[in-house]
């Protein structure tokens, strides 16, 4: 898994089967773009199954899937800046995207 506290950008880039207590992809607190990419069967014990963000959180062109978590928010649980555009988010357990 990924934890970003810094600026970072992902083109082209699989993330899939980690674990984590929260984002169990990725765990941001600083600014991170996402592209062209795809996050799928990761999970967490708390929020964030894919992603837990409390930075800047953009995702264009990817697709999140079939990730879960144990407490809710199966892609992604932000507390700050979140934009997601021509993205597809499907077939995720307990919750979809929480903007907190």
């Amino acid at each position: 898994a990924i934890s970003n506290e810094g600026t970072l950008s992902l083109n082209r880039v699989i993330l899939t089967q980690n674990s984590s207590a929260e984002g169990g992809a990725i765990y941001n607190t600083g600014t991170l773009e996402i592209q062209n990419s795809s996050i799928y069967e990761n999970n967490s014990t708390n929020y964030g199954g894919a992603i837990y963000n409390s930075g800047d959180l953009s995702i264009i062109n990817s697709t999140i899937a079939f990730n879960k978590s144990g407490n809710k928010t199966g892609v992604t649980y932000s507390s700050h800046d979140f934009k997601i555009s021509h993205s597809t988010i499907a077939f995720n357990e307990n919750g979809g995207v929480v903007v907190d």
